[in-house]
């Protein structure tokens, strides 16, 4: 995959954005120190939440300080573990913990060594993804979150993700006529994590997989809208009807994995899809878009993320002026934020203002990040 080679105007707005972006994040120090220092219990997504937002505005507070705030959530870290129940979802979830704790080592960061503490929460993971039935394999809190980690984190054995991937083809071998067409819960985001699954699987595997990939993308092209609709792609497959241009639903989901299988499964069909979806994301404006607020999930820093992931598996005149609209637009919502009034009340990676601001860099310089990668969209 060759990196998106941005235009004048296209930097000229990214440098606009990267000033208000660090406008922002230094004035937010503040209100994350506090948010880490507090003595309230802490849900699994908000401690997902705090490391990844430590390990973004870290390196703007003195190197003490954030030694300071490391080793408090650290303690909050160990607590909740000990703590157990918790659910096991990678956004809300013990695995999402998992997630950020192995980013926030490989970022080398503060944050002190949990790895035994964590291997020990591996079994039950491994054992929820192997046993889930369909109903639970979403990315969000399902069995495909757990194989996301799993491919990520330390501690999984190749055996592990066998057994994972091999409970999600069972359950899906048979595809429902209404499945979901979003990567947040549906067919594209089990086609994401199995494709980075893969590489780790047996050759007899490795060819189930692909088997169930290519079954999955023609159940996805056949779900396609006439064009009576604003965008290509429904909610459900075996409906009809306008989508959200977003991270959790929509053309932008659907194209972006299909731009994945098609790097390593080659099909001149999905390539011609590709290209008609482009054409469909390019037609769509902010205020038909379903997405006119700054968050990740469904909102434009997560529009704009998106279309820089896509172009950088080909060029496309269309989504190139889509993306310079969708930059305007992040950078006047950027303008607009009072610092005096913005609130980290609600610590959430997909749907609050703090993941937006984690992910505004990575969407605005088109490379991934932590959070990215968790997400699939790397």
């Amino acid at each position: 995959m060759t990196p998106f080679a941005i235009g004048e105007n296209t930097d000229h707005l990214a440098q606009k954005i990267r000033q208000e972006y660090r406008r922002i994040l230094a004035a937010l120090t503040a209100s994350v120190s506090a948010a880490i220092l507090d003595h309230r219990t802490r849900t699994a997504s908000e401690l997902t939440s705090l490391v990844f937002l430590l390990c973004t505005v870290g390196d703007e507070v003195p190197s003490a300080k954030e030694a300071e705030l490391w080793d408090v959530l650290d303690l909050k870290l160990r607590s909740a573990i000990e703590k157990q129940p918790m659910a096991p979802g990678l956004f809300g979830g013990i695995a999402g913990i998992l997630y950020a704790c192995e980013h926030a080592s490989r970022a080398d960061k503060g944050l002190h060594d949990l790895s035994e503490e964590l291997r020990q929460l591996n079994p039950g993971l491994v054992s929820f993804g192997a046993t889930s039935k369909a109903a639970d394999y979403d990315l969000i809190s399902g069995a495909c979150g757990i194989l996301a980690l799993a491919c990520f984190a330390r501690g999984f054995s190749a055996d592990d993700l066998d057994s994972i991937v091999t409970n999600i083809l069972r359950g899906k071998a048979s595809i429902p006529a209404g499945e979901n067409l979003g990567i947040a819960h549906g067919l594209p985001g089990t086609i994401l994590v199995l494709l980075r699954a893969r590489k780790h699987l047996t050759k007899n595997r490795r060819n189930e997989v692909d088997s169930f990939i290519r079954a999955a993308c023609e159940r996805i092209l056949q779900a396609a809208n006439s064009d009576n609709f604003a965008s290509r792609y429904p909610y459900f497959a075996g409906t009809s009807g306008t989508s959200r241009l977003a991270w959790c639903y929509g053309d932008l989901a659907v194209a972006y994995t299909l731009c994945e299988v098609h790097e390593v499964l080659p099909s001149e069909v999905l390539r011609s899809e590709i290209q008609i979806s482009c054409d469909a994301i390019a037609m769509r404006t902010v205020q038909n878009s379903g997405c006119t607020d700054l968050n990740y999930c469904h909102g434009a820093i997560g529009v704009v993320h998106m279309i820089r992931r896509v172009l950088n598996f080909g060029d496309h005149a269309g989504l190139r002026t889509s993306l310079m609209m969708w930059m305007d637009y992040v950078l006047s919502q950027l303008t607009q934020i009072d610092i005096c009034q913005f609130s980290l009340d609600k610590l959430d990676l997909l749907d609050s203002p703090c993941g937006a601001l984690i992910f505004a860099k990575s969407g605005v310089d088109g490379s991934p990040n932590g959070l990215s990668h968790m997400s699939l969209i790397d």
